[in-house]
């Protein structure tokens, strides 16, 4: 069955590669998460053919490089890298200038539902924006990131040509989720953490001691265009990423516990994110909230 599923990537594959609209995609993992980094291409491939990622993978053993390679041809490009997270990143985009455009997508996130056409509208003005103008495009979000304190929600609007309203971030939340970024803005943030980080958790906690410099401008969309699973919770497969699995035919990986979460992003209503945000004003009006909180 997983050959099937190889040849049909294959031709998704064949003669749909835009080189001028292509970006490099960053792929955070290391050899022990393939299948989930597999699991996380195939998906963009499933729902986006043409797609105009090429994903830069970090590997340490060689028979990933040649998994990831046969499977996904010229839409992969293999780094051989450290296995440390920040040493990972900044071999990935160690040749990389400051302005150019990667779309930022770790292994323990995956597509469940894109709207394309949207998404190519939005794909098309990060791409067109100056580097004063933007450095982070989300387009998938969370109602707690509609707080005071981490949107503008009357300023500092992007307004694209036909009537798309950017909003403007005042802080890291859902960072970590798959959007576009400059790669000046990832070294930045990244610099802030340690070379011999030993929990992947020190660095939500670095997060929040860090500033957000105003030239770094960071958008979101107050709709949602995808529909996100985690393909973790505590270590263990959530119950989404392993329904997934069987419906694409792949094998589910050994050596992993088993979670009974489901862990799902994307489906909240523009109504809910507004409501959190007035909730959380009133909240901190009548002194339950600290405005100043993260």
């Amino acid at each position: 069955m997983q050959n099937n599923n190889i040849e049909f990537l294959k031709k998704n594959i064949s003669g749909k590669l835009n080189k001028e609209k292509s970006i490099k995609a960053i792929v955070l993992t290391f050899d022990k998460y393939k299948p989930f980094s597999d699991h996380m291409i195939h998906c963009y491939m499933d729902l986006w053919p043409d797609n105009p990622f090429i994903f830069l993978i970090p590997y340490q053993g060689n028979e990933v490089k040649v998994f990831f390679e046969k499977k996904y041809g010229n839409k992969v490009k293999m780094v051989k890298s450290p296995s440390g997270i920040v040493d990972t990143v900044f071999t990935l985009i160690d040749k990389l200038e400051d302005d150019e455009w990667l779309f930022w997508c770790m292994d323990d996130r995956y597509p469940m539902s894109l709207d394309i056409p949207t998404i190519k509208k939005i794909h098309n003005v990060v791409l067109k924006s100056e580097p004063e103008q933007m450095s982070a495009m989300l387009f998938t979000s969370e109602p707690y990131c509609w707080s005071p304190n981490n949107i503008y929600l009357n300023d500092y609007k992007y307004k694209t040509l036909d009537g798309q309203v950017f909003y403007r971030r005042k802080w890291y939340r859902m960072i970590w989720n798959h959007q576009y970024m400059r790669v000046g803005f990832v070294k930045y943030w990244f610099s802030h953490f340690p070379r011999d980080l030993k929990q992947a958790k020190i660095m939500d906690d670095i997060l929040l001691t860090m500033d957000l410099p105003d030239k770094f401008r960071l958008y979101m969309t107050i709709d949602n265009y995808g529909i996100y699973g985690e393909s973790t919770s505590r270590g263990g497969i959530t119950q989404n990423t392993i329904e997934s699995f069987k419906k694409l035919n792949i094998p589910i990986p050994e050596g992993f516990n088993i979670s009974d979460m489901y862990k799902i992003q994307g489906k909240a209503s523009k109504f809910e994110k507004m409501f959190y945000y007035y909730t959380y004003n009133l909240k901190c009006f009548l002194g339950l909230k600290d405005k100043s909180k993260y």
